[in-house]
C-alpha cells in the first residue's frame, strides 16, 4: 500500500468516527436509543 492509500484509508476512518461521535451523542441522544449506534459499530 503506498502513501496515497494509507492516508485515504486513515481520513475515512476518521470520518466515520466522527460520523459515529455524531450520532451516538446528538441525534440518538434525542430518542433514548444511545446503545443502538455503538451495537452497530461493533458489528460491522
Amino acid at each position: 500500500m503506498n502513501r496515497k492509500h494509507f492516508l485515504q484509508a486513515i481520513f475515512a476512518a476518521i470520518i466515520l468516527l466522527l460520523e459515529f461521535l455524531l450520532c451516538r451523542f446528538i441525534l440518538f441522544d434525542w430518542h433514548g436509543m444511545k446503545d443502538f449506534p455503538l451495537l452497530l459499530f461493533f458489528s460491522v
